[in-house]
């Protein structure tokens, strides 16, 4: 199967990505402000001066998250060069947001192999619960313990990079959410960053039954943002088959 290239200071794009999400899972939720693709009115992507999608700050509305089931993940990585299979996985069996990521590179003493546990202290790199500085405990999976190793086998290139790899190599897959605000026509991506950490949380809800504070603390929030804001509860019987190599061990 054909992988998808990194470069340098531009991740690369293949030329064609034929796979397709066809029921897609989404979780909605309501946000006061978040990013989104600007479109002329001929429908197409308004470009930067070096050829990059302008983002724009969209004040408010309901917002896509894509939630990947298990087959689907695997589909996805498995188009991904070696680089961005660790990057997916780490961001996956962590839950962690990708800034949290970049601060454990430079802190290995954070993670307990042996008992399946990253020691998150609260503090910079967390901008959500900056004011709050928050730590938790994150607890890992078998297959979480194994991806970890890989964080220190790369370079993390920056959000932007990573972002940018997603949505040139994965903007296709499902369709964009159109929204209009003022007259301007906008497109949320539902494919994100957000989609590894919403994902990971809503198998482990499915998988773990009953043990939503667990989950919560190791996410870093409440339960009851935990199910207004991550939970995507579409999953089906066979999705939680197919999740069980992923989740074991974690609790």
């Amino acid at each position: 199967m054909k992988k998808l290239e990194e470069g340098g200071e531009m991740e690369e794009k293949i030329k064609e990505n034929e796979y397709k999400i066809e029921h897609p899972i989404y979780h909605e939720s309501r946000r006061v402000g978040t990013t989104a693709f600007e479109y002329d009115e001929n429908g197409n992507v308004v470009l930067d001066a070096n050829g990059e999608p302008v983002r724009k700050v969209v004040s408010k509305g309901v917002w896509k998250t894509l939630i990947l089931r298990p087959s689907e993940y695997y589909e996805i990585r498995s188009r991904c060069s070696r680089k961005y299979q660790i990057i997916f996985d780490l961001l996956l069996y962590t839950g962690m947001r990708y800034e949290e990521l970049v601060r454990l590179k430079n802190h290995k003493e954070w993670i307990d192999f042996k008992n399946k546990r990253i020691y998150l202290p609260g503090g910079e790199g967390q901008k959500k619960v900056k004011r709050r500085a928050m730590s938790r405990v994150i607890r890992l999976s078998n297959q979480g313990v194994k991806a970890l190793e890989g964080l220190f086998d790369i370079e993390l290139p920056s959000k932007a990079i990573v972002d940018q790899y997603i949505y040139r190599n994965f903007g296709n897959i499902v369709p964009p959410q159109k929204i209009e605000v003022n007259g301007k026509v906008y497109y949320n991506h539902p494919f994100s960053l957000k989609t590894f950490r919403k994902t990971w949380e809503s198998w482990l809800l499915y998988y773990y039954e009953g043990r939503e504070s667990f989950i919560a603390q190791s996410q870093g929030h409440t339960v009851d943002i935990q199910f207004r804001d991550y939970f995507a509860g579409s999953l089906s019987e066979k999705d939680k088959i197919d999740m069980k190599p992923y989740v074991e061990g974690w609790l």
